[in-house]
């Protein structure tokens, strides 16, 4: 008796068991993109989603295409309630991994109010991928695919594979937070625009928005965004490309970069210096040169020289047009020397613009690749005087 209660229980425990709140996949749709610009009062929002064939039931795939649904509202919260009467679903938003925002809105609103409901909402993703936009939104979600059929997906590979370029940043939500809760309240996000190609639109990633107390408050093209990248430590990456004379040109492929900042707080006067290292290969050298290691020493001098000028170049954006430390500069003073820091960070953005900052960069080029010099049609000839 006791071993038929026993089996009794297991197969009713078996009957009961279950998710109580779950929906079915043919009743909701799947997220995948969001875009959000402001008009006077009321906020437009643009959706990517995926119809249910499109999503794997096990939710380790997203396959297939993908629709763009638009709605106004005066809060995220109910556009996101508008579209659910024009998708007649529910929406999901566990899978939306990117947010492109207009630059007007950008400039206007303090992200970290307008993006409370990101940090405040469980279902919403805090590693989700941030862009700001010239256009509207849309224009970026409705552009043509190149090897997706879901623009978002195409989104997240551009800035998974920014380590090949690094002159754009990538940016989760959870760490663009971060930066505007830290004691300097700046940070920056990667900018995004169409372009013509043939008859095609395309999409293309153009440099970084910087931001100032929650606000956009300029922008920095794909070489001053490198600079802004060697400022933070986060060049992984990329190509340099140098003249050494008028007729010579090479260049480098960057396997390896790292910095180092030293600063001093002194009152009002701050002296920062900025140690570069960049470790690369030779990656194109097309002319005939007399000395190989002769010719490389210049070239890891002018490569030196072509990565300082670039970081100069952010810095005079960031001192001069912005007056924003969107740089590693004031956090390393701040843990350095908080009580000095503390004394003087209401006037830190004046502090920062007229700081003192040296920038030393040392490359190293580890190889120079398959061959030590190129072929023997570059070599020059040798000249005969006609008349001996």
């Amino acid at each position: 008796m006791k071993h038929i209660k026993l089996v009794s229980i297991f197969f009713l425990s078996i009957l009961l068991s279950g998710c109580w709140d779950s929906v079915e996949l043919d009743e909701s749709i799947m997220v995948v993109g969001i875009g959000v610009s402001k008009q006077d009062d009321e906020f437009n929002i643009t959706i990517e989603a995926l119809t249910p064939s499109d999503i794997s039931p096990t939710e380790t795939a997203i396959e297939g295409k993908s629709t763009i649904l638009q709605a106004k509202s005066k809060t995220l919260f109910d556009a996101a309630r508008e579209i659910i009467r024009i998708a007649k679903r529910r929406l999901f938003f566990t899978h939306a991994e990117v947010w492109v925002f207009h630059d007007d809105l950008a400039a206007e609103e303090d992200m970290l109010e307008f993006l409370d409901i990101l940090r405040r909402e469980q279902m919403l993703r805090l590693n989700s991928f941030l862009f700001i936009s010239s256009e509207p939104p849309e224009n970026i979600f409705m552009t043509d695919f190149t090897f997706s059929n879901i623009l978002s997906e195409e989104l997240i590979s551009g800035i998974e594979f920014s380590e090949y370029v690094s002159d754009y940043p990538a940016v989760r939500a959870r760490d663009f937070f971060k930066r505007l809760l830290s004691p300097l309240r700046t940070g920056y996000i990667p900018s995004i625009k169409t372009i013509r190609e043939d008859e095609r639109v395309l999409s293309q990633l153009t440099g970084s928005a910087i931001f100032k107390k929650g606000k956009m408050v300029g922008s920095l093209d794909p070489r001053e965004s490198f600079g802004l990248m060697w400022l933070n430590n986060e060049v992984r990456g990329g190509n340099i490309t140098v003249d050494l004379d008028d007729e010579e040109a090479a260049s480098f492929k960057l396997i390896r970069g790292d910095m180092d900042i030293n600063t001093q707080l002194n009152g009002n006067n701050l002296t920062v210096t900025i140690n570069v290292k960049a470790e690369g290969t030779l990656a194109d050298q097309n002319i005939y040169v007399e000395s190989m290691n002769k010719w490389v020493e210049k070239f890891k001098k002018k490569v030196s020289q072509s990565i300082e000028k670039d970081i100069y170049i952010a810095l005079e954006k960031l001192q001069k047009d912005f007056k924003t430390d969107a740089t590693l500069i004031g956090m390393n003073t701040y843990r350095k020397q908080p009580h000095q820091f503390n004394q003087v960070k209401d006037n830190w953005d004046t502090i920062f613009s007229e700081a003192t900052i040296h920038i030393n960069v040392d490359t190293t080029i580890t190889n120079k690749g398959l061959i030590d010099s190129p072929g023997f049609h570059f070599q020059k000839k040798e000249w005969i005087n006609p008349h001996q």
